[in-house]
């Protein structure tokens, strides 16, 4: 009951303190769709600062409550409490199911915690509500190398280098697996 109580807080706190409207996000919204398409076109230095940019409107839900959830997920995460953080994030959710960077993060917090099935389908919300959300495809391959499937791994880092072909983590990951794959072969 008082974890109950400290949400309904913070949701208010949330509401009184929040900033961003929902006419100002849905206008920033609609540039996500340019700036993939420049991602896509950039050097390595330009594909940095537009990467910033998308990260920076990802994390907007359209709902000043919504974002502090979003926030506390993150705080908790951050600290190590994978617990509370997919507390914060499933209430994120709860409230904006749409919100794929909860979708996302409450992923990223199952699989620190090994619950694999749940980050997987929590991926595959991500990706519905923002198909080329690459931090998503690359978790993705993440876990189907976890999972022991690392064709498939190779598949989703070469869909995240699509989305965004400057992202280090992902040619790294693709390199390591098609190294490992060509060791075994060999």
């Amino acid at each position: 009951m008082a974890k109950i109580k400290a949400t309904i807080k913070l949701v208010f706190a949330a509401i009184i303190i929040g900033t961003c409207t929902v006419s100002e996000l849905s206008a920033e919204q609609n540039s996500l769709p340019d700036l993939y398409d420049d991602l896509k076109a950039a050097d390595a230095e330009t594909a940095l600062g537009l990467e910033r940019e998308i990260k920076r409107l990802w994390e907007l839900s359209g709902s000043p409550s919504v974002d502090f959830l979003y926030e506390k997920g993150n705080s908790a995460f951050l600290s190590g409490d994978y617990t509370t953080s997919i507390e914060h994030y499933s209430a994120a959710i709860e409230f904006a199911p749409e919100f794929a960077m909860g979708w996302f993060a409450r992923a990223r917090a199952y699989t620190y915690m090994n619950y694999y099935g749940p980050a997987l389908k929590d991926i595959e919300k991500a990706l519905l509500f923002d198909p080329r959300h690459f931090y998503a495809v690359l978790g993705l391959g993440q876990l189907l190398e976890k999972l022991d499937m690392p064709f498939l791994a190779v598949k989703a880092y070469e869909e995240a280098l699509e989305i965004h072909p400057h992202l280090t983590e992902a040619k790294e990951l693709q390199d390591r697996i098609d190294r490992s794959v060509l060791d075994k072969k060999i």
